[in-house]
């Protein structure tokens, strides 16, 4: 039977490049709006890696208590598979599907950890339909 798996992602590493958080109270944070966007960056097209990231924003929508934390993290990933079996859709699948499927957990987690350790309440961020997302933004294009 021949094989079916066109292409697999390993990653690499899971890095946060930049957090910081402004905090003006230790009361608890209320409700939040969150700004999240979605990058990805080929760093070496020959070994076929490249970089899935977030720009995450999340602001205290309560002005009374005004909080901010921005961060920038991702994952460096290379992808596995025969270049010639890489057509346009699987490459798309794994740069934005599968890739902010793996990193968005060590995302949230990693938010839910620093409020902790901050002091705060843990911060739980919505999980995302990234499979939908694309479709979405494939439809607007």
């Amino acid at each position: 039977m021949k094989n079916q798996n066109k292409g697999t992602l390993e990653l690499i590493s899971f890095d946060v490049y930049k957090c910081i958080m402004n905090r003006f109270s230790n009361e608890p944070i209320g409700q939040f709006d969150l700004k999240a966007e979605h990058v990805v960056n080929f760093f070496n097209q020959k070994e076929k890696q490249f970089y899935s990231g977030f720009f995450l924003s999340i602001k205290e929508v309560n002005t009374d208590n005004p909080f901010q934390l921005d961060i920038e993290a991702g994952g460096l990933f290379k992808i596995q598979g025969e270049e010639a079996q890489l057509d346009e859709k699987t490459l798309n699948n794994l740069l934005y599907i599968s890739s902010p499927i793996i990193v968005y957990p060590y995302l949230r987690s990693f938010i839910a950890n620093f409020t902790l350790n901050a002091g705060l309440k843990a911060i739980h961020i919505p999980s995302v339909d990234f499979a939908q997302q694309f479709r979405n933004r494939k439809q607007k294009d």
